[in-house]
């Protein structure tokens, strides 16, 4: 699989998992965890990962590099600060550990919108995905800004860069219900997971 150039791949594992209870990254689902079903298909896609996590020690076994935070707080848009600020690249991809149906189709399609703006943001089924999304480097003014002011909505940044929004008309032929858009948040969507975990076919792999 030819990976895609430019673009850097960040994985968000700095949330507090509040409504879980319990770090998501490792829950385990199919005889894996979480983090690493989603590291799997990125390290496929993208020539370098970057985990961002406020403890970077509990990962030391996954084979990418993890960066901390480099401002406070654990809200998503620090997350994506420190990766836009620590990757390699001009671009970056910016998904969370608790995805666990990432279409690599999908992710290819979205990319080639990079460049239309320094957000490019799918809006699937249920409204604008901003944590499936890519984010470019000349947006870290605003972004700095922004929570300098105190400001922590990713939605709110949005409105403040040039933001090009793809209808997910573009990707229903790969993934007609959004299901690589889904995430986990509860024990209770946990558990559904748990008892079909590959239950949800996504087109175009």
């Amino acid at each position: 699989m030819d990976k895609i150039d430019g673009i850097s791949a960040v994985i968000l594992a700095g949330g507090a998992s509040r409504r879980m209870g319990r770090n998501k990254a490792f829950l385990p689902l199919g005889g894996s965890r979480l983090i690493d079903r989603v590291l799997g298909r990125l390290d496929l896609l993208f020539r370098e990962v970057l985990l961002v996590a406020k403890d970077p020690d509990l990962y030391a076994d996954l084979p990418c590099r993890t960066v901390t935070d480099i401002l406070p707080g654990r809200i998503p848009l620090v997350g994506i600060h420190a990766g836009l600020r620590q990757a390699r690249h001009e671009w970056v991809f910016v998904t969370g550990c608790d995805m666990p149906y990432l279409s690599a189709a999908v992710i290819r399609r979205l990319c080639r919108h990079r460049d239309e703006g320094q957000a490019v943001i799918p809006h699937g089924p249920s409204g604008l995905e901003p944590l499936h999304a890519l984010y470019s480097r000349q947006c870290l003014p605003v972004l700095e800004d922004y929570l300098a002011a105190g400001e922590g909505s990713v939605l709110g940044l949005l409105d403040r860069i040039p933001t090009r929004v793809v209808p997910w008309e573009e990707f229903r032929d790969l993934d007609p219900e959004g299901a690589s858009l889904r995430n986990i948040n509860t024990p209770q969507e946990y558990q559904l997971l748990r008892d079909k975990p590959n239950a949800i076919p996504i087109e175009g792999e």
